[in-house]
């Protein structure tokens, strides 16, 4: 038997909901593993070792000779009989008739398990050895000593080649743990039980293999069923079960008909029974277990689940096409002749069916890439059960009441009876409530705010009017990094958090207010406010997030530097109502303007001043309030479009379309024109217009430079790498270097500046592994050259699964345009959005070939049409194979050594003929 870890069910009628609580074991083993938690919970459940009365197994003590006889009584099926020699004379001078280990002891001598000594005593009270456990542990088995070799030696050796010692450590002459003992116990109980042969002079096992367990116990043992349901009826806990083996004798005759039926029975759950892996009775359904009966075989006492389950995405289950055998190539319309196949590809490893599931509705032809699936495996690791898990969306509790016994929600989900959830009466209906979180049955009174709650109702509620699982609640947490919309209406949008992608359940819950109200979706426009916020959330059964938390609402609370990058709206006399920013890190929020503490005008009504006093590319000073609104705002400096003029001071005299509350004086000093650069130094010279000094100033890391006019001219503001700008500066051939520069002595703090900086013009290409949204902008995910980054787009439409040449500028992304050629000489078609290689179109007649030889050395590709492809120490390789065969993100491959021969490869080369790009593409559709 597969050992588990096991708990004690006590199944208890609770007045009102006839409840199960679910015992807690031993309080001293909870750190023990699960297999050795398993051993100490099953021998307790069958009586053969027991606790303390403080609740307690403390593991690590010693076990008496005496204590170990009467486990060996037990065990040995004969722990009964024991009363009857409890007043009889002993053989043992120390074993005095009436004690309460007189019969053990009696008894197991007299079966020949247990010896005493030379002197004539049995010592009771001496603590046990390893060497004298194993040796009893043997002897149940059969075995005596006509093993081979001198003792304790037989006994250990044989011990060990029937495992009962696989799993402790000992010292044969120390003395023997509580612990160990359990466990040794516990091995022996799954070995088969055998005689000696005169004839043979050797040990023979027992022709029908019976093991000590089902040769001790007068209960009927039954190995590997099938659990199909379970109940509550009248009081008590029941399951329905299934044999799985037709040579099984515990149920009604196995059936080999493929009549979508199995033969069944339903068993009564033991007050006391015990489950090996911490299912309460609800949780028992679609298992494989071995199952221990009490006297009569009507009563379960003990469930040892041996089958496994794996979780996976739909997207990695699929029936083995070759293996289909009488099917209708899986439609599933229902014809009389429809079969499964025989075999499942689960997440790439291949699994038989095992051969007794003729029930066609436990597997599922044509799993669903946007479903989640739970496969379960029996002992032999084949599949017996496949089915979809839960995608719904769980209800949210407000409170419980107890005086009118009714729950309020904040929001009913769409999962089961979800209207039904606030019209349950918990006093008049019986309603089962299981806590996953606490792994028990609980009262309506124990159901906290924000828990998640699925509710089915009759004729799946497990006998009861409702059936209610409390989930593990809304306690994941990450910061939220992203968002992708579904390509189309039957795919997923996907949300990243803390640099992991989860798809987002069809139907969703948002509170943005910490908790208190769930009134948004979770979807872009409602998480515009939440990006790099913290956020709590919860998935459902298909790892789909489905409820999330945020307190975040977009407040700064403090002063920042930033470029207007677009006046959103106005009021009726144009007065600035919203603007968009671009701030220091390079990403744009929209503000609200307060209009009672800021009021500039886009355009003057009145006739007053017909110019803009805050425009786009003005380069300003703001603080928000609690509400994310613009309570304060400077305008520090404006373009006048460039030239000989440069930047105007709006507090300047002559500025009359900026109201002097809204300048500051200051700036007249902090505008002038950088005349000159120093790489080596990080400095840059600057003239001021106040006064005409030229002055050197240090600028660094924290070095914020915004830029007006990127060199995409795209409308949208940048913020520029210090080294770019100290490039820029140095660049003599360049004049009218007209700037904003703010600096704290000699350091510089903000440069504002409205000029194309470009930055370099070297060819460096990317991989786009996601193309997302995050708030209102796009974003990408790139690798590049294996290392993998985010980023804002600023120019470009990349798509998923392009290469494309690119920048960053401003910790931004632009594709740039790549100028390559084929093989004939003819110039490389790049796509609308300047990709280099698009999976989908790139690869066409003439742009690839296979490879015949790789030349490391001479960093050659050989094709089988004798072209030869040469690499330099700059061609930059990728894999594409494992994307097109499975949607997979391209490898980025370090060196040519990643080039196999026969692979196939498209590639693009620069004006010197060498490749620029190589690209495996084997499994590509269009290949010859």
């Amino acid at each position: 038997m597969k050992k588990l870890l096991t708990v004690l069910l006590v199944v208890a009628l609770v007045l009102g909901l006839g409840s199960v609580a679910l015992a807690a074991g031993f309080s001293d083993t909870t750190d023990l593993s699960k297999d050795i938690q398993g051993s100490i919970n099953k021998l307790s459940a069958l009586s053969i070792i027991s606790g303390y009365p403080d609740g307690t197994f403390k593991p690590a003590n010693t076990i008496t000779r005496a204590e170990f006889a009467k486990i060996a009584c037990i065990a040995g099926g004969m722990g009964a009989n024991a009363d009857v020699l409890k007043s009889s004379t002993s053989k043992f001078t120390d074993v005095a008739a009436g004690q309460w280990y007189t019969g053990f002891v009696n008894l197991a001598n007299s079966q020949g398990w247990v010896k005493g000594f030379p002197d004539g005593t049995f010592r009771p009270n001496a603590t046990i050895t390893y060497a004298e456990v194993i040796t009893v542990l043997t002897r149940l088995l059969g075995y005596n000593d006509n093993l081979p070799g001198p003792w304790p030696v037989d006994y250990i050796a044989k011990a060990g080649a029937l495992d009962i010692t696989e799993d402790v450590s000992f010292d044969a002459n120390s003395a023997a743990t509580r612990v160990d003992v359990a466990v040794m116990a516990d091995a022996t109980l799954d070995c088969t039980i055998v005689k000696w042969d005169n004839d043979t002079e050797d040990f023979e096992e027992d022709e029908d293999d019976t093991t000590l367990l089902e040769d001790s116990f007068d209960s009927a043992v039954n190995d590997d069923y099938y659990i199909a349901d379970s109940k509550y009826d009248n009081g008590t806990w029941k399951i329905k079960v299934e044999a799985t083996d037709e040579d099984e004798e515990g149920l009604a005759t196995y059936s080999d008909e493929n009549d979508g039926s199995q033969p069944s029975k339903w068993y009564d759950l033991a007050d006391n029974v015990v489950v090996s892996d911490d299912s309460l009775p609800t949780g028992l359904g679609g298992k494989i277990a071995d199952l221990v009966y009490n006297d009569d075989d009507e009563v379960i006492v003990f469930i040892n689940v041996t089958s496994t389950s794996v979780s996976l995405d739909g997207e990695d289950l699929d029936i083995d096409a070759d293996d289909i055998e009488n099917s209708d190539n899986g439609t599933n319309d229902d014809d009389d002749d429809y079969t499964y196949g025989t075999k499942y590809d689960v997440d790439g490893k291949n699994y038989d069916i095992a051969d007794w599931v003729v029930d066609t509705e436990r597997l599922i032809p044509n799993p669903d890439a946007n479903r989640y699936y739970k496969v379960r495996l029996n002992s032999d690791g084949e599949i017996f059960d496949i089915s979809a898990k839960n995608n719904k969306t769980p209800a949210i509790v407000d409170e419980y009441d107890a005086d009118s016994a009714e729950l309020s929600l904040k929001d009913p989900g769409n999962h089961g009876a979800y209207e039904d959830i606030e019209d349950i009466d918990f006093d008049s209906d019986d309603v089962l409530i299981e806590s996953d979180t606490l792994g028990k049955f609980i009262e309506p009174s124990e159901l906290k705010e924000n828990d998640l709650l699925l509710v089915d109702e009759d004729p799946d509620a497990y006998g009861y009017d409702y059936y209610i699982e409390v989930l593990t609640g809304i306690d994941q947490e990450g910061t939220l990094d992203g968002f992708e919309e579904g390509e189309d209406a039957d795919d997923l949008d996907q949300i990243e958090i803390s640099g992991e992608w989860y798809d987002v359940a069809g139907t969703t819950l948002l509170s943005t207010d910490g908790g208190e109200d769930f009134d948004g979706e979770i979807s872009n426009s409602d998480l515009e406010d939440s990006y790099d916020a913290t956020i709590k959330y919860a998935l459902n059964g298909c790892n789909q997030v489905t409820v999330a938390i945020s307190d975040a609402d977009g407040s700064e609370g403090n002063t920042s530097y930033g470029v207007v990058t677009e006046v959103v709206d106005t009021n009726a006399s144009g007065k600035i109502t919203k603007i968009k920013v671009m701030k220091k890190d390079g990403t744009e929020s929209s503000y609200t303007v307060d209009t009672s503490d800021v009021e500039v005008y886009y355009a003057h009504t009145d006739g007053t001043y017909t110019g803009k006093e805050l425009d786009v590319d003005d380069f300003i000073k703001f603080s928000v309030n609690d509400d994310n609104e613009v309570d304060n705002l400077t305008i520090l400096a404006y373009d006048n479009g460039g030239g000989p003029d440069g930047f105007t001071d709006p507090s300047a005299a002559g500025s009359a379309n900026v109201r002097d509350d809204y300048s500051d004086e200051d700036s007249a000093d902090y505008i002038g024109e950088i005349i000159g650069g120093d790489d080596d130094n990080n400095r840059i010279t600057f003239t001021r217009d106040s006064d005409g000094r030229t002055i050197s100033y240090k600028v660094n890391d924290s070095t914020i430079v915004f830029n007006a006019d990127p060199a995409n001219d795209d409308d949208v503001a940048e913020i520029v790498d210090v080294d770019d700008l100290v490039d820029w500066a140095s660049d003599s051939s360049i004049t009218d270097k007209y700037a904003y520069v703010q600096y704290d002595g000699t350091t510089v703090d903000y440069i504002f500046i409205h000029s194309d900086v470009s930055g370099s013009t070297d060819v460096d290409f990317a991989a786009v592994l996601k193309a997302y949204t995050k708030s209102s902008d796009d974003w990408v995910r790139i690798d590049a050259k294996g290392n993998t980054e985010n980023y804002e787009v600023k120019s470009g439409n990349p798509d998923k699964g392009s290469i494309y040449n690119y920048s960053i500028t401003g910790n931004k992304f632009s594709t740039k345009r790549y100028t390559g050629y084929y093989e004939d000489g003819s110039e490389l078609e790049v796509t609308s959005a300047n990709a280099v290689f698009d999976p989908e179109d790139s690869v066409v007649a003439d742009t690839y070939g296979k490879v015949n030889k790789v030349d490391k050395s001479e960093l050659t590709l050989t094709l089988t049409d004798d072209t030869n492809v040469i690499l330099d120490a700059d061609t930059v390789i990728y894999d594409y194979s494992d994307y097109y065969d499975d949607g997979s993100d391209p490898d980025y491959c370090s060196s040519i050594s990643s080039i196999s021969k026969n692979d196939w490869v498209w590639y693009v080369l620069d004006e010197d003929g060498n490749a620029d790009l190589v690209v495996i593409i084997n499994n590509n559709e269009t290949l010859d």
